[in-house]
């Protein structure tokens, strides 16, 4: 009862979405629209505790870091251990993806060429001399 009373109220929106669209753009095409894939839950770090580990990694780090040194104290943060290497780049990417999308609010790094190492923005131990 429950279940069929949802639907019909969700079906309902979907007639009122599809209509005020053709209000806008007579021409729209709402069938097009993608549906939103829903989010996974993390396979290895608990809800919360991926940036934050991050960012207590980064405060204890006494000199710049590169991508693959802070996964690896972060998987020791945590004692998480693994044994797939599939498994180790889906959380290096992770992790690189995490201080890029905050880079210049917190983190920034600095490229040799050869490395890329990252460190907090704040911190005053920055290569080259800090500020």
């Amino acid at each position: 009862m429950a279940l069929n009373k949802k639907l019909r109220a969700l079906s309902e929106q979907k007639v009122a979405i599809a209509l005020s669209l053709k209000t806008f753009d007579p021409n729209y095409k709402h069938r097009l629209l993608p549906p939103i894939r829903p989010k996974s839950k993390s396979r290895i770090f608990p809800h919360g505790t991926f940036a934050r580990g991050i960012l207590e990694v980064m405060r204890d780090a006494s000199c710049p870091l590169t991508v693959r040194e802070i996964t690896n104290r972060l998987l020791a943060k945590y004692g998480i251990e693994l044994s797939d290497t599939a498994d180790v780049n889906f959380v290096l990417e992770k992790v690189r993806k995490d201080l890029h999308r905050r880079k210049g609010r917190l983190f920034a790094n600095e490229s040799d060429g050869a490395a890329t190492v990252w460190f907090l923005s704040s911190d005053c131990n920055k290569p080259n001399g800090g500020d």
